[in-house]
């Protein structure tokens, strides 16, 4: 397991350092926010970035974007992200191998997000609910130089 994650529970992982969730007051019922987490703490193949629900509603991820600024320099490193039970949680519907070695941008809704990846808006439950967390894992080798952000377009609702 990787050592950051971000959630309003707090467990024994570390907070990383600059996911900015939307406070109560910065978002609306049915308005779509957009969430920005740095997946520069992926360096080691198996490491994880996870973050739960910050928004105290279950939300609809209605779009989400992995923008890899700098290559992680290992040539099959790749990412997968998904919507997850518990912070160590992974799975590939709204990313599936995504390449960690080139640069460049993918939306969820392309072709490009992978095979497994389900091309439509994904259920963020809130605190307490069943999948509660987003969490993103660096899968087949490291990617020590990596920096990228996962973009999430989120519209939270009434639960």
């Amino acid at each position: 397991m990787g050592k950051y994650y971000y959630g309003p529970s707090m467990s024994t992982v570390e907070k990383v350092d600059r996911v900015e969730p939307p406070g109560s007051t910065q978002y609306e019922i049915g308005r779509p926010v957009s969430m920005i987490i740095p997946l520069d703490a992926l360096a080691a193949a198996n490491d994880i970035v996870a973050v739960e629900n910050p928004f105290g509603h279950t939300v609809f991820i209605i779009d989400a974007i992995i923008d890899v600024k700098v290559a992680g320099g290992t040539a099959t490193a790749v990412i997968d992200v998904d919507i997850t039970t518990v912070v160590t949680g992974t799975g590939d519907d709204i990313f599936d191998g995504i390449d960690a070695n080139a640069v460049g941008k993918v939306s969820m809704s392309e072709a490009g997000a992978g095979t497994n990846a389900e091309h439509t808006a994904q259920k963020w439950d809130k605190v307490g609910g069943t999948n509660a967390f987003v969490s993103a894992k660096l899968l087949v080798e490291a990617a020590a130089a990596l920096e990228a952000d996962l973009i999430l377009i989120c519209v939270p609702c009434n639960d």
